[in-house]
């Protein structure tokens, strides 16, 4: 909790230099998301979250440059709680949901409270830490 509002303001900071566009265009670090379909399932996500009680922080939006295709600007979400169906489900696409934790023990608790399991990573510069929270 402590280091949450600057940790946010990086990783806006951060998200707003990705070059969106198409993937054959030099450069490009997102592109669209997979189909008609899967759009409009990832903006129901954001919409349903922020009726929930969540802040869209960053993104949400389809970028202003791309009028065609499925482009969705990397999206940033807080005030997150774990009932909310953001945090429960997998949205497959430029969707990060951020909360806070005060302990060691309740960040574990966060992220073991899923059932699903496709990617996740400890970073720090404790080493042991490291090493005790990945087993």
């Amino acid at each position: 909790e402590n280091i949450a509002r600057e940790f946010l303001d990086r990783l806006v900071k951060w998200t707003k230099n990705i070059k969106i566009s198409d993937p054959f265009e030099e450069g490009c670090r997102l592109g669209p998301v997979v189909s008609g379909g899967q759009y409009e399932k990832v903006f129901k996500f954001i919409s349903t979250a922020k009726s929930e009680g969540a802040t869209v922080l960053s993104g949400g939006v389809r970028p202003e440059h791309l009028r065609k295709g499925f482009f969705v600007e990397p999206t940033i979400i807080t005030d997150v709680t774990t009932s909310m169906q953001i945090w429960r489900e997998e949205v497959f696409g430029p969707v990060l949901c951020v909360k806070t934790f005060s302990t060691e023990e309740e960040a574990l608790e966060l992220a073991n409270d899923t059932h699903y399991g496709l990617g996740a990573a400890v970073i720090s510069n404790d080493l042991e830490r490291c090493d005790r929270v990945s087993k």
